[in-house]
């Protein structure tokens, strides 16, 4: 038995979290600790109310789906975690969840019972890989974004990766600008290994 339910608030830095997150093919807008800064800090200044749908067999936890609602000109959204700061909408799914043969007709009423009386719902910039995950949760014909970005694996020292990942002249214009904008502002850049560090 599926249980499908709504939250206002989630706990992202807990361990059931990050093991669910580990195992599903989410992208980095919904790690843990993007996740909790997100929730913590944007909606209430973006006039948005937190959706966080968590999907649960028994005690184990299967799928969170980051959501927010919020009122545009009267009409009642449902949307991803976006408010201008988060590429790629994702659900965060199990393995397990996706195998599982009764989920594709039961997921679409229980989130539609969840998610109670709304007027739209809105899933956007969505990969052509979460597409099917997707459509999982809400029924319907999903459009493919017509725009992508390509992650690269990145490696330490940073020099070294530009010099062997990125085109001569675009390093050269992106030192130029990095040094100008130096210039202009104060800059600190530290690289944060810890969610207190924030």
């Amino acid at each position: 038995m599926l249980t499908v339910d709504v939250q206002s608030q989630y706990d992202f830095l807990s361990e059931d979290y990050a093991k669910l997150f580990a195992q599903s093919g989410a992208t980095a807008f919904q790690h843990p600790i993007w996740l909790d800064v997100f929730y913590r800090r944007l909606p209430q200044q973006r006039g948005a109310q937190p959706v966080i749908v968590t999907v649960h067999e028994g005690d184990e936890l299967l799928g969170v789906v980051p959501l927010i609602r919020r009122n545009r000109l009267g009409i009642v959204m449902i949307e991803p975690h976006n408010l201008g700061v988060t590429d790629y909408a994702a659900p965060v799914l199990s393995p397990h969840l996706l195998r599982k043969p009764t989920v594709e007709s039961a997921l679409p009423e229980l989130m539609a019972q969840a998610l109670g009386r709304h007027d739209l719902v809105r899933i956007l910039p969505v990969r052509p890989e979460h597409m099917e995950d997707w459509t999982l949760l809400f029924p319907g014909d999903p459009v493919p974004v017509d725009f992508s970005a390509h992650a690269v694996g990145l490696s330490e020292p940073m020099d070294r990766w530009r010099e062997t990942h990125v085109d001569r002249k675009l390093s050269s214009q992106y030192r130029r600008k990095a040094k100008r904008w130096c210039n202009q502002h104060e800059v600190d850049i530290r690289r944060l290994t810890d969610a207190a560090d924030e």
